[in-house]
This record gives structure tokens, C-alpha cells and sequence, in this order.
């Protein structure tokens, strides 16, 4: 993948979702439940999405749960409004499991 001539937003983006693939399988080893956990919310997302189009924070993100992890970590530092709006039980698990009560505002 090249992010010559993309847009900065774009590259921090791509670095701040690459990040979060890094993230969740450095909280899977430390704690196997983690990815249980995850998948569950994960599933709970495909049926609202089914139900109402809410759930994930991108068509990406329904991909597959770490796909969607990544997405929804990029979504709680940098666009935090969409990912509260779309799923707020994902905001709340990723600030009480991930990010220990920290909050970003843009």
C-alpha cells in the first residue's frame, strides 16, 4: 500500500487504523476473553446494522471483528461523535477497556 501523495488527514488515518490492528492483538495476549468480548459486540453490530444501518463506523469495518476493531479504534481518537452516533456501546467499551476513561475531542 503507498500513501505517496494522500493527504495527510488520510495518512494519519491509515497509521491511527494500522495502529489499532496492533493494539488488539497486543490486549489479545495479554487477555484471551479480549477477543471473545470483541466478537460479541462485533455480532451485536451485524444485527443492529441489519435493523436499523447503524453499527459500524464504515463499510470497511463490517468486513470482518478486527477490521472492525481497527476501524472503531481509528473512529474513537479521531472521529469520536461518529463512533459514539453509530454505536455507542463500541465508544463506551474501547474508553473502559482500551483507552482507561481517556476521551479525544475533535
Amino acid at each position: 500500500m503507498s500513501l505517496e501523495g494522500q493527504s495527510p488527514q488520510t495518512v494519519l488515518d491509515t497509521v491511527t487504523h494500522e495502529i489499532g490492528h496492533n493494539v488488539y492483538f497486543n490486549l489479545w495476549r495479554e487477555d484471551f476473553d479480549f477477543d471473545r468480548r470483541w466478537d460479541a459486540i462485533h455480532r451485536q453490530a451485524k444485527e443492529i446494522h441489519g435493523a436499523t444501518g447503524a453499527g459500524f463506523v464504515s463499510n470497511y469495518a463490517q468486513t470482518d471483528r478486527y477490521e472492525d476493531f481497527a476501524e472503531s479504534y481509528l473512529a474513537y481518537i479521531r472521529y469520536p461523535a461518529i463512533l459514539q452516533a453509530v454505536s455507542p456501546e463500541k465508544y463506551e467499551y474501547l474508553r473502559r477497556e482500551v483507552f482507561a476513561g481517556r476521551e479525544y475531542t475533535y
